[in-house]
């Protein structure tokens, strides 16, 4: 008699029912060679070809291969016992098997997946099996085996596994005890769809200042919370900068490298940098514009000469809307024109001849009025005097930011500052000079001491180190900018 039949499947495989475990559909045929002896020795070859059909494709959690095996059974026990009733199980249990046979089984099964260790393995096929530990809580770990197929150095096995963290290991049966050698460090995920949608940014730009990384973003996806190692690829992407490691502490993420020029990437994430997510992401990496490094009016007034730092892309850019902006176009006027000497100095013509001292001095003028009352709150905020230079130095600053020409306000400035504000120092020194030479300083009353002891250790400081001393003493400041006659 054949052994009663197993009701499970391989070790550790749990309720086939588990709806945490991915399920396909999956059509069995089972063999169709039947000898035409006796019903009884029907019945034996038939059982044993099922049960062999069974147990080497590993179908023993099918719902119907189970009824179908303990059917076959009981018929056995019945032959041995009773032959008549034996007859009469065989010609029902064979008449089952026909139409089962003929129509096949639809049954829903765990998705098989490939696993392949690596090593020196001196087990065959038939002896070697693939194992699998997932930890459950404190000493408590669920084993589950399977057969594998090996070539002496790789072994592969076929593995349907729940979701969850598993240890690795091959076991071999070829001594007493069959030995276990588990891979070091190991750590096999079996995880349900993880897919991320979007990668944020998707441009950057790569020669910015100061910045050696650049940080992308998976945000809003259902994916295990794990770190990621994407992996980059793209025209001469160097592979020792192919895999990209998680910021430190933070999921998600990953930190590219920047290019040393531009460059179209694509970025595939993943947990262990080798078995990629399905979806991946363009990240293009682009060049910083060009700054004007100076600018000036022609002699005419009919043309602007920029030159920029660096050479540009002229791609595209033959039109002036393609380069200027609407509010400098409509400065311009119509009838400007666009044309590229070199790849770093633009010529833009126009019809009217621009007024450069007149726009240079009401832009200034435009921007003085508007902050006046702004230094004027800071002031009195800060109780401090902002200097006539300080506010230039503003004005000027508000220039370059905003790429307008200063080179005829500049010059004017220049030629203010060499004016004298009043006449009090011209005054100041001929008073000292009657002193020297009259009477009056003979007299060495206590002001003129005074008056010129303050001269004499005003002119041993610097001129840096005399302003720093002076300038937030309003009082003092005052009285020297009066216009006073002194004698």
């Amino acid at each position: 008699m054949l052994p009663p039949s197993q009701s499970g499947g391989p070790k550790g495989l749990g309720n086939p029912d588990d709806k945490s475990l991915r399920k396909v559909e999956l059509e069995v045929l089972i063999p169709m060679k039947i000898r035409e002896k006796t019903k009884k020795e029907k019945c034996l070859e038939e059982g044993q070809a099922f049960t062999e059909c069974c147990k080497a494709s590993g179908f023993w959690m099918f719902l119907k291969c189970r009824p179908q095996t303990n059917a076959l059974n009981k018929c056995l026990e019945k032959w041995y016992n009773d032959e008549e009733m034996g007859k009469q199980c065989t010609e029902e249990y064979l008449q089952e098997r026909s139409e089962y046979r003929r129509t096949g089984i639809t049954a829903k099964q765990r998705k098989k997946e490939s696993v392949e260790i690596e090593g020196a393995f001196r087990g065959r096929t038939r002896n070697i099996k693939c194992v699998f530990i997932e930890v459950l809580g404190d000493e408590k770990l669920n084993k589950t085996e399977f057969s594998g197929s090996g070539n002496g150095t790789r072994v592969k096995c076929s593995v349907q596994l729940k979701l969850g963290s598993y240890r690795v290991g091959i076991k071999l049966e070829v001594g007493d005890p069959p030995e276990e050698d588990f891979v070091e460090d190991s750590e096999l995920l079996v995880y349900d769809t993880a897919e991320y949608t979007t990668m944020s940014p998707t441009r950057a730009v790569f020669d910015r200042g100061g910045s050696s990384e650049l940080i992308v973003t998976f945000p809003g996806s259902r994916v295990p919370r794990l770190p990621l190692i994407c992996v980059i690829s793209g025209d001469g992407w160097p592979t020792d900068k192919r895999l990209a490691q998680s910021e430190a502490n933070t999921l998600d993420t990953c930190i590219i490298p920047y290019p040393n020029s531009s460059v179209e990437l694509n970025i595939a994430p993943s947990f262990n940098g080798i078995h990629t997510f399905q979806k991946t992401f363009p990240l293009r990496f682009y060049a910083s514009p060009p700054e004007m490094r100076r600018y000036y009016i022609a002699e005419d007034g009919h043309a602007v000469v920029i030159v920029f730092d660096r050479p540009v892309n002229l791609c595209n850019l033959d039109k002036c809307s393609s380069i200027l902006n609407n509010e400098t176009l409509a400065r311009l006027g119509e009838g400007a024109m666009c044309k590229w000497a070199t790849k770093q100095q633009l010529i833009i013509s126009v019809q009217n001849a621009i007024k450069a001292v007149f726009d240079e001095v009401v832009l200034a003028k435009e921007y003085l009025q508007s902050n006046w009352k702004q230094w004027k709150q800071e002031e009195t905020t800060r109780d401090v005097i902002i200097s006539s230079e300080e506010k230039w130095l503003r004005l000027f600053g508000h220039f370059k930011e905003n790429h307008l020409a200063t080179s005829n306000l500049i010059k004017i400035v220049e030629y203010a500052f060499c004016l004298l504000g009043t006449s009090a120092p011209v005054e100041r020194v001929f008073s000292l000079m009657n002193n020297a030479w009259t009477d009056y300083r003979g007299l060495m009353k206590e002001s003129t001491v005074k008056g010129l002891m303050t001269c004499k250790i005003n002119i041993g400081l610097a001129c840096e180190d005399f302003y720093n001393k002076i300038k937030n003493k309003k009082d003092f400041l005052k009285t020297v900018l009066a216009n006073e006659t002194y004698t």
